[in-house]
Order: C-alpha cells, then structure tokens, then sequence
C-alpha cells in the first residue's frame, strides 16, 4: 500500500505569529456566602487559566511539568486571559453539589476555549522551562502501512499522522510543507531523501500494521503494531526509536483498526517528544547561520520585508543584508527555524505586491525567488552596492 504523505495547510506568517490551539476545558469554584454572587465569574477566570494550562502540559515535557507545574500555575494564574483568543460556552453551567464533599456546593462553567501557543510558549520560555533557539527542529513525517500486514483502509494512517504532527507542533517542533516540491502520497524516495530535498532537520518514519486475530475466534479484532524511528538528515543518525503496540475488537477491520491507532497515539507521541527534547539539544549544537539568497529582487522595500517577517512572525534574533546586487540579496539568519522551515514559511507569508517562490535548499542554504504579483506597480531595481 503505498506510503501516506501528510501535506500541512500553511497560515501565512507575515500577518501574524498567532498559533491558535483549541480545547475543552471546565472551570470550578466552591460557593461560599462570600462569593455567592460572583461564582460565575470566579469559574470563567479558572476555566481560563485551565485553558492556557492545558496547552502548557502539551508544550512541556512531563517530567519538566512534574517539578515546575506549580511555578507554572502560579505565574499564568494572573495573566490567563492573555492566552485565551477566544472561548465559548459548550459544556455544563451553573451550581451542583461538589463530588469530593457532596454536602456543599460548586459552580461549574464548560468552555471550548482557542489559546494563542505562540504565546504560552514564549511565556515558558520566560520561566526557563521550556527550550530555545535552535532546538526547535524541523521535519517531515510520514506514516505508512508495511507490505507484511494487513490490507486495511489508510484512512485511520491519515488521521493518525495529522494528530500526530500536531502535538509535534504543539511541542514546539515545526512541520515542513512536502507540496513545496509537489510530493503527494506516491512519493517514491525515501523520507530521509525527501526530507533533505525540503531542507528539514529531522525524518520521521512512522510504520503502522495491523495484525488480525484468528478467523475463528470469536470477537473480531486483532493488534496495531506502531514503530518510529527519527533520523536527522544531515548525517542519518537515529534520534529516536520506539515500538508500540495496541489491541482493538471491532467487527469492521478498519474500525478496529483506527481505535487501536487512536488508544496508542498519545503514547507515541509523548515517547518521541521526550526523545526529541533530550537528543536534539545536544545535536542542535552544531548548527550555524543559514544564508537565504533572494533572486529577482527589484527593489529595497521588498528585502527590508522580508526582513521584517524574519525578525517578527518567524523569530529571528538576526537578519542581516550581507550582499546586495542587480536583481538579487543575501541575508543571514540566525535564529529557530531550519532552512527547511524558513523555505516553508517565506513561502506561506504574504508581502505587499510580490511573493516569494523556492528554488534550493541545503543544510545551510534558502533561494528563493522573488515574483511581483499581477497589477502591482514597477519599481525601480536594486542598485549594485557591494558587500555591506
């Protein structure tokens, strides 16, 4: 069966850093005689703070929230309301007798509430609990049914790779876009070929079988077999490796199959956060300045745009003009983004009469090339002025 590719739906950057997550969360507060007429209230704020909390405990690893998650609370409990972009009512509301002392009575207030994790994130950041700079690697994941199982729908593979990229998102890793060099699901290179050919930092492979029970048994089922191996691509090295597995009955085959995908996901997904977190630091170490070429620039104003993206929506602590020619600029970044990554978001970020197209990447290296939107005005050209 061939490979399922996950192909990612960009926000354009330029416009905005925001990172909308949302989740269901319930606040509650006890009523006493001295909060009586203002238990709703009181429920709203930690309802709130539940919010930005619940996006927290998927940023940080587990052991990291372990020692830190009461500084953590402590320090979002006066600035909740800053994370939450919007929220609504969608759960229960109102009084009920409290299920640790039933004799006395709390409110409860049901939100789904859309958190900014760009925003959490940079507030961890702050605490110094969560990594920097150019842990932040990038990848290209790609899950896959073996030849050696059986034929099942790749339907519940799909859902899985995108639940997976995105709490790999959520952890602060960055997905690199495959449509940037038009690779759909029957891709024939390697996800270690495909991920350099994208400039990525990381490959991961993920292989899911399903093994069913003996015909003859009596409740349909069978097991989910899931392994992952991470691979960095500059030099093929493993960075993370693991084997799941999960049971599931159902009589449909590809029921069952997609409830054992959904019962192990959340096991997979931490397991490889944490291996990430603990290896990629190490390895980041070694990464340098990437140098991003743009082709086809005409005037000033579009590179200082460029470099105004970088600096802003894409966190870049330098971006600086080295050389500046006809028809072309050289910028030199240095900041958490993979060139994988840059490629992938200049080439989602909307600019002011032109767009940015990819020609190359390396390990080290972006061109791109600058286009002049239809029905924009010309401008005059760039001049030559050497090295600066």
């Amino acid at each position: 069966m061939p490979a399922v590719l996950l192909v990612l739906l960009l926000v354009s950057g330029s416009v905005s850093a925001l990172e909308p997550e949302t989740v269901s969360v319930v606040g509650r507060v006890e009523i006493n005689p001295k909060n009586a007429a203002a238990a709703r209230d009181q429920a709203l704020r930690v309802a709130l703070l539940e919010a930005a909390l619940e996006v927290a405990w998927r940023i940080v690893p587990p052991e990291v929230m372990l020692w830190e998650g009461e500084r953590i609370r402590e320090a979002f409990e006066a600035e909740a309301g800053g994370f939450v972009m919007t929220y609504r009512v969608t759960g229960p509301v109102g009084a009920r007798p409290s299920p640790e002392i039933p004799d006395r009575q709390e409110f409860v207030l049901g939100l789904s509430a859309t958190v900014d994790v760009a925003r959490v994130r940079e507030r961890l950041r702050s605490l110094g609990v969560l990594r920097e700079g150019k842990d932040r690697a990038s990848f290209v994941l790609r899950v896959r049914q073996p030849v050696a199982g059986a034929a099942v729908s790749p339907a519940p593979l799909t859902a899985f790779a995108h639940e997976l990229t995105r709490r790999l998102q959520v952890a602060g890793l960055v997905a690199v876009d495959p449509a940037l060099r038009a690779a759909g699901p029957g891709y024939s290179k390697s996800t270690l070929e495909l991920a350099r050919v994208l400039g990525a930092d990381l490959a991961i492979d993920v292989s899911a079988r399903w093994q069913p029970r003996d015909s003859q048994a009596s409740i349909p089922g069978g097991l989910a077999e899931v392994r992952v191996q991470a691979r960095r691509t500059q030099d093929g090295s493993e960075v993370a490796l693991s084997r799941f597995d999960a049971p599931a009955y159902h009589g449909d085959p590809d029921e069952a199959f997609a409830r054992a995908l959904e019962a192990v996901q959340p096991q997979v997904a931490e397991n490889l956060i944490l291996q990430l977190e603990r290896n990629w630091r190490v390895l980041a170490q070694e990464s340098g300045p990437v140098q991003i070429r743009l082709v086809n620039a005409t005037t000033m104003l579009q590179v200082e745009a460029v470099q105004e993206t970088l600096r802003g929506a894409l966190g870049a602590q330098e971006a600086s003009l080295v050389t500046l020619g006809p028809w072309a600029a050289e910028i030199t970044v240095r900041g958490p983004l993979s060139p994988g990554a840059l490629q992938d978001r200049l080439v989602a970020s909307v600019f002011d009469g032109f767009r940015l197209h990819p020609i190359e990447v390396s390990q080290s290296r972006v061109e791109l090339r600058v286009e002049r939107l239809p029905g924009t005005a010309h401008e005059p050209t760039v001049p030559v002025s050497g090295r600066r």
